[in-house]
């Protein structure tokens, strides 16, 4: 009998548990930006940032579009991917570190030029309405305001 409710009771208490990550709304739901953020420290330390050059950044809304160059043939088979460190330095403002993360085996001569936009929503902490975005490779510091 006692066995019985023991297992109850770690039945019961393992079924409310609650992981944040499966709550998270999708990014697609956070309006019309091309992609999401990537949210991982260990592919933040082993991306590669020397392939590109940034040409510019903005916000617009709750999406950060960037314009980035790099060699290649036309760019469609670049994968393209923004990513966080998953920590926030704690400062007046905030602030998220980022790297873009360019996968390009194209091996033509030709310089090209794409803007991508990426959902910053994921980066919105609570407590507060901006928080400011270091991107390496960009000289600036991005405010994002929500």
């Amino acid at each position: 009998m006692r066995i019985k409710l023991l297992l109850t009771a770690i039945l019961s208490f393992i079924s409310s548990c609650d992981n944040d990550h499966e709550n998270q709304p999708s990014c697609t739901e956070f309006g019309v930006c091309d992609t999401c953020i990537i949210i991982d420290k260990n592919l933040f330390n082993t991306t590669n940032t020397n392939n590109y050059n940034i040409q510019n950044i903005e916000v617009s809304e709750d999406c950060l579009e960037i314009s980035f160059s790099s060699s290649g043939c036309d760019g469609n088979s670049w994968e393209v991917a923004l990513v966080d460190l998953d920590a926030v330095s704690e400062t007046t403002i905030p602030q998220r570190e980022l790297k873009l993360n360019l996968v390009n085996k194209e091996a033509c001569e030709a310089y090209i030029t794409k803007t991508i936009s990426f959902n910053l929503k994921p980066l919105q902490l609570k407590n507060y309405n901006q928080i400011k975005l270091k991107i390496e490779n960009y000289s600036s510091l991005i405010t994002y305001e929500y």
